[in-house]
C-alpha cells in the first residue's frame, strides 16, 4: 500500500513462516499495532517458496512510519528460497531497527540450496518515512547486521534495479 491504512505492520511479530508457499502477496491491509510483540520479521523459507511479493510495508517500524519496533533478527530474511520480490519502485518497504534490514542465505538443510533469482529493490532501508535514522544492525543485543546481507553461496540475485526509483536507499 501507498498509504498508513493501506500498510503493514511487522514488527516483533514472530516469523511469517511461508514454507512451501508460492504467489502470495503481502501489501496492504490496515494495520493493527495491537498484535506487536518482540521476535523477528518474516521468513521466506525452502526451495519452493517462490514468486511472492512483499511491498509498501513499515518492518521494524510503528504504524505511524516512525517508532522504532524492531525484530531481534532480520526484518526479512530469504533462506533458501527463489523468485520472490522484496519491494517494489512503487510501493517501497520501510526496514528499520533489525539486526539485518534484508538477509539473503543458504538453507543448509537437505539438500542444501541457496537463496537464487531473488529480487531486492526500491527499498528505505534504515531510515523512517519521515527519512530519520533508524538503523540495522545497531541493536543493543546484536554485534553485526546492517542494510542487505548476502551469504557466500547465494546465486542470481538482484539488489535494485535499472527503472526509475528501483534502487534500495540504505542510511540510518
Amino acid at each position: 500500500g501507498t498509504t498508513v491504512n493501506d500498510r503493514n505492520i511487522i514488527s516483533g511479530n514472530g516469523y511469517l513462516w511461508k514454507v512451501s508457499d508460492n504467489t502470495s502477496t503481502c501489501a496492504g491491509g490496515v494495520p493493527n499495532p495491537s498484535n506487536i510483540t518482540g521476535g523477528p520479521g518474516l521468513l521466506f523459507q525452502y526451495a519452493n517458496t517462490s514468486t511472492n511479493v512483499v511491498s509498501g510495508n513499515y518492518i521494524g517500524l510503528g504504524a505511524d512510519g516512525t517508532t522504532k519496533l524492531g525484530n531481534n533478527e532480520s526484518g526479512i530474511e530469504i533462506l533458501g528460497a527463489a523468485s520472490n520480490i522484496i519491494g517494489t519502485p512503487a510501493a517501497p518497504n520501510y526496514i528499520c531497527d533489525n539486526r539485518w534490514g534484508v538477509f539473503l542465505q543458504v538453507d543448509y538443510g537437505s539438500p542444501f540450496v541457496p537463496a537464487n533469482n531473488n529480487t531486492v529493490a526500491g527499498n528505505i532501508i534504515g531510515l523512517t518515512t519521515a527519512g530519520l535514522a533508524a538503523g540495522n544492525g545497531v541493536r543493543a543485543d546484536n554485534t553485526d547486521g546492517g542494510g542487505i546481507g548476502l551469504q557466500m553461496g547465494v546465486t542470481n540475485n538482484k539488489i535494485g534495479t535499472a527503472v526509475a526509483n528501483g534502487g534500495n536507499v540504505i542510511s540510518g
